[in-house]
């Protein structure tokens, strides 16, 4: 039987992204000023592999995540990553050079990839069908509201360098990690049976679930290849195109507005159609988004309009594909399914910096930099060709049925493919 959403949990899980959004964001507008930093010695290259590192610490953090949460509970992990990420970001502001900036972003995306499917999975418990969309959506929309205040922040403190953004990112990471720890439910009461079992990683990795887990990871691969390498170079990329960083600052904002608006909205269409239609138009929404981006619109209102629709589309695509892989695997294997494709897809989040740096060192500039995410977007929406509701419902009948007794038919849902 269905069960309402539990809006205390998942705001409280919107909060924990919303800390997500600002160590994500912040290092990417703080870009510009890190490469003027002579003490750091920082090229575009090496900019973009350290921008990777944080992405490479998300897939080690999200690989693992379905496992920690069954050894120490989803509320200890969520309170305990959230101060350990806030932690590293703050000791990343301090860093006296690039190898311990290096590796303490590499700390930080290991908090940030822990934090990120056991707060979705949290949130997701006792969300059946169509609803599931609202609440992934509702907490995803906090990575870019973070995403924004990361940009307010850099704009404010703009003449401060690049270290006090970090600084002051870490702050409200540690603020919220209390707020967590007062709203979230006890592991023992309100878990139901969304809590992990210890097959949960097994379970997830079955024959006939398979062609989903793979389907999912690939369509995340790319879809966060997209969304975090324009999160990450957008700021710069505007600059090679001549716009001054204060303009090019206020675009990042705009991609950010464009990625709240598009969470909320896409989640309520969602719920009179198939989250996978919302997965699949958004993606190639976002991809049109970015070629037209590419050609550097003259007009500055298009240009506008085109990065708010570029940060629309980009994480509306994930966020209901997240939605997908929660209602394909059974609630005892969400966390690992959703720990697995997230973590896996964070290789498309490490990659794309360092391509993203690497294009723009080798002179083919910002266009070629813009169409490569272009393409990643339209190639996660091939990926998702073997989600249909067949594999679906083999992915949910075949647990169902060894667990509950009942055959493969008793337990498909219409709203469930």
């Amino acid at each position: 039987m269905t069960r309402s959403i539990s809006w205390g949990a998942v705001l409280a899980c919107c909060a924990v992204m919303v800390c997500e959004g600002i160590d994500l964001v912040v290092y990417g507008n703080v870009i510009p000023s890190l490469l003027e930093d002579g003490s750091m010695s920082v090229d575009k290259a090496a900019a973009g592999n350290v921008g990777s590192l944080v992405f490479a610490g998300m897939f080690a953090g999200g690989i693992a995540a379905g496992r920690i949460g069954l050894a120490l509970g989803s509320k200890r992990v969520v309170v305990s990553g959230v101060a350990c990420f806030s932690a590293a970001t703050l000791l990343s502001g301090l860093s006296p050079n690039l190898a311990a900036l290096a590796v303490l972003r590499f700390v930080t995306g290991v908090g940030l990839g822990v934090v990120l499917p056991i707060a979705l999975s949290v949130a997701r418990r006792g969300v059946e069908g169509r609803e599931a969309p609202l609440a992934i959506s509702v907490v995803m929309s906090g990575v870019p509201i973070g995403g924004t205040v990361a940009a307010l922040a850099v704009s404010g403190a703009v003449g401060l360098g690049w270290r006090a953004p970090l600084i002051i990112a870490s702050v409200a990471g540690f603020a919220v990690s209390g707020l967590a720890l007062a709203l979230l439910p006890a592991d023992g009461r309100g878990a139901g049976k969304g809590a992990p079992s210890p097959d949960s990683w097994r379970g997830a990795f079955k024959a006939f679930r398979l062609p989903l887990l793979v389907a999912c990871s690939l369509a995340t691969f790319f879809d966060l290849f997209a969304y975090y390498g324009v999160t990450t170079w957008l700021t710069q990329l505007m600059r090679e195109f001549g716009i001054p960083l204060e303009g090019s600052l206020q675009l990042s904002l705009v991609l950010n507005a464009g990625a709240i608006a598009g969470s909320l909205g896409t989640s309520l269409v969602s719920l009179r159609t198939d989250a996978k239609k919302v997965a699949v138009a958004s993606g190639i929404l976002a991809g049109a988004s970015l070629f037209a981006i590419s050609a550097k619109p003259e007009n500055p209102v298009a240009l506008v309009a085109l990065v708010a629709a570029t940060g629309a589309f980009a994480i509306s695509a994930q966020n209901h594909l997240n939605a997908l892989v929660s209602n394909a695997f059974p609630a005892e294997t969400r966390s690992s399914a959703l720990g697995f494709t997230l973590g896996f897809g964070r290789l498309g989040a490490v990659f794309a910096p360092m391509c993203g740096g690497a294009i723009l060192q080798a002179g083919l500039g910002a266009p070629a930099v813009l169409s490569c995410f272009g393409l990643a977007s339209l190639a996660g929406c091939l990926a998702l060709a073997a989600y249909t509701g067949r594999a679906v419902e083999r992915s949910l009948s075949g647990d169902a049925a060894r667990c509950e007794g009942r055959g493969p038919r008793g337990v498909r849902r219409k709203e469930d493919r």
